[in-house]
């Protein structure tokens, strides 16, 4: 996944569809999940390259209230939601890439409860999946 770059794996047409800005914020914290976070509305998102997880290792991190197992576009995925999380309308979309995983955040901007985060995030998910490699 070393060419895998968080801020440039989705074109401005596909940021904009989902309401996001074209310009992200490079994160790198921590150092072994670099990503890009993508101010925006109805969400804010983020996509991070997580090098020392997959979604089978995830999936037994004591940090979840919720993880449902799914499939992106036919990779083994998850959706996510963290302990702390689950009164802040945030959830993450999860799936096998490289020797790694892709986990993309979304965060309701407004919080209207109209919006489903974890449906967002499949939907970004899914836009990035044929952008990153194969599961090794």
């Amino acid at each position: 996944m070393a060419g895998v770059d968080p801020c440039g794996i989705l074109s401005d047409a596909e940021l904009k569809s989902f309401g996001l800005k074209t310009e992200g914020k490079v994160t790198n914290s921590p150092p072994w999940a670099p990503g890009c976070q993508y101010q925006g509305d109805p969400v804010v998102a983020s996509i991070r390259k997580e090098t020392r997880d997959t979604v089978d290792s995830a999936a037994e991190k004591e940090t979840w209230a919720e993880f449902e197992r799914t499939e992106v576009n036919g990779r083994a995925g998850a959706t996510a939601v963290t302990g702390g999380a689950t009164q802040a309308g945030i959830c993450s979309a999860l799936f096998d890439a490289g020797q790694g995983m892709i986990q993309i955040q979304a965060q309701e901007f407004s919080r209207s409860d109209d919006l489903d985060e974890c449906a967002k995030a499949l939907e970004i998910a899914e836009k990035v999946e044929p952008n990153v490699p194969e599961p090794a």
